[in-house]
């Protein structure tokens, strides 16, 4: 039995930008941003989970292994849970080791001490 559009990734959404924003008749789901493995159950026409976290697309070479085009271009790679291969670390990129895990926010820096 074939899904719904809705329940099968934004090639756009994922790989750069969709312009439908929520128009947009495939799924955009946040949660699998960054990830390259594909939903066992989706490919098995079972995953009616909208916010899957695994991916709901065939993925047939991983672009974790593919270099980032716009790594190299004068804006630099602005897409935050890019999942194209980057030559220089990227802050709060998730890595196949922290996917999943809460980004703790920095703390605050202290305030200078003033003289009594």
């Amino acid at each position: 039995m074939d899904l719904p559009r809705n329940l099968h990734d934004c090639y756009f959404f994922y790989y750069s930008t969709c312009k439908k924003g929520t128009s947009c008749e495939y799924r955009h789901e946040p949660a699998a941003l960054g990830h390259e493995k594909t939903c066992k159950m989706w490919a098995e026409g079972k995953c009616y989970n909208r916010t899957c976290t695994m991916r709901h697309m065939k993925i047939q070479s991983p672009r974790s292994a593919t270099p980032c085009f716009w790594e190299d271009q004068p804006g630099g790679c602005r897409k935050p849970h890019c999942v194209f291969q980057h030559k220089n670390a990227r802050p709060n990129q998730p890595t196949t080791s922290n996917v999943g895990v809460p980004v703790q926010p920095a703390p605050a820096p202290m305030p200078p001490r003033l003289p009594i």
